[in-house]
Parts: structure tokens; C-alpha cells; sequence
């Protein structure tokens, strides 16, 4: 059986376990930032890779909060899928935080004590326009990879998580289907012009404190392929670069290594990633708990910067339904 668990709240990501379905743990992972909140803490159930990513299981009715070493608790209130937010705090470098909770069935968990430190400098994000070809069926795939240079201080943990959030615009024409019946929102072209959102695939972290050096020089964030759907207009990468601490750098590793083997027949055990909770009572949970103070930067790749040539042929559908998880409320920080 494979689990699927979320890394990095907003994307799940694989990792091989031999459990009875009706055993798997919950997962439990959390991150408060020095950023406006709210901050989010998310609960959901494990599943087996072959259903529906975008089906995942939230866990309502979990009692959840967070505390500073200055004794301030935030009682975080529960939004619905899983989802608990922050009300009042707002992280501050130096500080620690601790997350603890009651789930549903009584188990309690908790988390050790994060401190959170600098989250240094993103000098540049920067892409390089590839074509890959598969080795198998020869197909040509256009595409950006993403990168970024970025530097911390000296005397810092030199363990750096970065988290990446793409977000195109793209245009349909719903009008076009006429069978069975034309589609109702085509009038006034209601579901024409979406938005989709792509989160990274993968941890992506790096480790420099075997070398010494508070450089991080093209570290690879992300690819993007290059598509009628992602270059109908313009495409939006937002980087995000955290400093971390040894467990949480553990966790995240863990799974990224539960990612690359997935097809080993030498997969390392699932709960080898148990990540900084413990469990009071009650079955065990699985997860992480973040502290960390955030640094980002954006910029746009327009669609006259691709190098190839896009199909221009209009694209048939209802907006909402071409892409997973489309919408057609413009996103606060499009601009």
C-alpha cells in the first residue's frame, strides 16, 4: 500500500508504508511564520496513492494551539478540510513555539520546541528555457527550470527550505461545446478566464554546513512545462526561502527520499519519517511543526518570452473543469 501525505501545505507527495487501510496514521503538519497571518495548521488522513489527489481527507473537530516561550497560547479556529488557522500571534525571530492539540478519538500530540531563526536573502530567481526529450517514446517537451541564488548569515543552522507556488492565467471558450447541450456559464462568458496554482513536487532543501559557505548558488526550485495552458497568458513564480531546524530538515529529507526510491525495491520504511511530534496518547501521528521566519521574492515569465511556438487553437471547455482546483477569482497578488 502507498501513502500519500502532504509536504508543504498545499501538495502531497508519495511515500511507501505497508498498512491495513483502516490503520493508517494521520498526518499533522504546521508552520508559524513572522508574515501576517493566518498561519496554518493542517490534519488529514493518509491514503493510498491511487486515488483521487485532490480527494484528500481533512480532519475536522481537532482541538489545536500554539504557544510562545513568553506563554501566549493562540487557540487556532478550525475553517473546514482539515484546515486550522492562527487568530492573533505572529512569529518573532529568536522566539520558540510549540504546537499541541487533541484529535478526534482523543489522541494528543505535541510537538518540541522550534525556535525561529533569520530566514537570510534571495539575491535572484532566475529560469533557463530547455527541451527534454523521453527516452522512451522520443517526445520533445519544452519547459523553464527555475533557480535561485540566495545567501544567509553567518552563525545561522546553514539549513535552507525553499517552497515555490506557480500561478498562470489561461482563457476558454466555453461557447464551443454544443453537445449534448451548450454550457449555461458560456453566456456572458462566466467560466472563461481561470486560475491555477502548481506547488512544488518535492521538498526542496539544501544543507551547506559540511561545506561552510552561506551561499546557496543555483539551487533548482522547480520546472515548468511550457503548454497552452500555462502560457496562455503569463506565468507567476512566487519563491519562498525558510531557515530550518535539524528535525524538520529530517522530515523533509525523509520524504524526499521516500520520493526518489518509490520504485526501489530497497524503499526505507515509511515511519522512518516521523518528523518532531510526539504522541501523548493514542494511536500514533505523524508530521512536522515549523518556526520560521520567511523571505520571498516573484517575478513573471511573460508568454512572448517562450522560444517556441504555442497552439493557438481556442480551447474548448469550461475554465473551471480544464485544470484541477481552477478558479476564476483573481488571486490577491496577481498583478
Amino acid at each position: 500500500l502507498i501513502l500519500v501525505i502532504p509536504v508543504g501545505l498545499g501538495c502531497v507527495d508519495p511515500a511507501d508504508v505497508t498498512l491495513p487501510a483502516d490503520t493508517l496514521p494521520l498526518v499533522i503538519e504546521g508552520l508559524v511564520t513572522d508574515q501576517d497571518g493566518p498561519d496554518t495548521v493542517k490534519v488529514t488522513k493518509a491514503y493510498p496513492v491511487d486515488g483521487n489527489y485532490h480527494s484528500r481527507i481533512g480532519v475536522t473537530g481537532a482541538q489545536i494551539a500554539i504557544a510562545d516561550d513568553e506563554g501566549n497560547i493562540d487557540v487556532l479556529t478550525g475553517i473546514g478540510r482539515g484546515y486550522y488557522v492562527t487568530n492573533t500571534l505572529v512569529g518573532t525571530i529568536g522566539h520558540t513555539y510549540t504546537l499541541s492539540g487533541t484529535l478526534p478519538g482523543g489522541t494528543r500530540f505535541e510537538s518540541t520546541a522550534e525556535r525561529m531563526a533569520p530566514a537570510g536573502s534571495i539575491d535572484s530567481i532566475y529560469y533557463e528555457f530547455i527541451i527534454s526529450r523521453d527516452s522512451k517514446t522520443g517526445a520533445s517537451e519544452a519547459g523553464f527550470n527555475i533557480y535561485t541564488n540566495s545567501h544567509i548569515e553567518t552563525g545561522s543552522s546553514m539549513r535552507l527550505q525553499w517552497r515555490f507556488r506557480g500561478t498562470y492565467q489561461y482563457t476558454t471558450d466555453p461557447s464551443l461545446i454544443v453537445t449534448p447541450m451548450p454550457l449555461p456559464c458560456a453566456q456572458g462568458c462566466q467560466c472563461c478566464v481561470c486560475f491555477a496554482t502548481e506547488h512544488e513536487t518535492s521538498p526542496i532543501l539544501s544543507n551547506s554546513r559540511f561545506e561552510g559557505t552561506t551561499d546557496f548558488q543555483r539551487t533548482f526550485i522547480q520546472y515548468i512545462p511550457v503548454n497552452a495552458f500555462t502560457f496562455n497568458d503569463r506565468y507567476r513564480v512566487d519563491v519562498e526561502q525558510m531557515e530550518i531546524s535539524q528535525p524538520v530538515y529530517d522530515f523533509y529529507f525523509g520524504i524526499r527520499r521516500q520520493i526518489q526510491n518509490a520504485s526501489s525495491l530497497f524503499q526505507p520504511p515509511f515511519f522512518e519519517v516521523s518528523g518532531n511530534l510526539t504522541t501523548i496518547d493514542g494511536p500514533k501521528v505523524i508530521g512536522v511543526f515549523s518556526a520560521a521566519a520567511v523571505t520571498r521574492r516573484h517575478f513573471y515569465i511573460k508568454k512572448s518570452e517562450v522560444p517556441v511556438v504555442l497552439n493557438s487553437q481556442p480551447i474548448a471547455a469550461d475554465c473551471r473543469v480544464a485544470v484541477p482546483h481552477a478558479t476564476t477569482t483573481v488571486p490577491p497578488y496577481w498583478d
